[in-house]
Parts: structure tokens; sequence; C-alpha cells
């Protein structure tokens, strides 16, 4: 019986293909489950290292990965 000691390989994938107007709805809660959406991302612009638009009408910043940046709950303009 052989030990795998180096974990699980990595996995990729590709990068989205966001667009101006694309939008997603998606629900968070803390507690009580819900699948009523409460936040939605509306985007104005892509550029090369950011994705710009609103999170229900509020500034909202994203890496091209998606991950916020800058959003009405999290604000890390300070860091890269």
């Amino acid at each position: 019986m052989a030990a795998f000691a180096g974990g699980a390989p990595a996995q990729s994938a590709e990068r989205p293909d966001v667009r101006a107007g694309d939008a997603w709805q998606f629900a968070v809660y803390y507690g009580t489950p819900s699948r009523t959406p409460n936040r939605v991302w509306l985007v104005q612009s892509v550029l090369d290292d950011a994705i710009v638009g609103t999170e229900n009408g509020q500034p909202l910043r994203l890496t091209r990965d998606l991950n916020p940046r800058d959003s009405p709950v999290i604000e890390q303009s300070g860091t890269e």
C-alpha cells in the first residue's frame, strides 16, 4: 500500500469572459438560509486589471478573477 504525500493535484480553470452589461444575482445570508437574491452585481466596464460595476447600486470593483476588491461590504483599495 503506497501513501501519496503530495496532496491533491492542482486544478485550473479558464478566466470567465466578462463583458459590460453582465449581471449576477445571488443570496448572501448569515444564520437563516435564504434562496432569495439580495445582492446584484452589474458590470459597467472591464479593464486590464479589474472589473468595475455596482453591487445593489453601490460602487463595486472586482479582480479579473471575480474576487471582490472594493464593494459596499469590503474595502481593500490599498492592497494589491
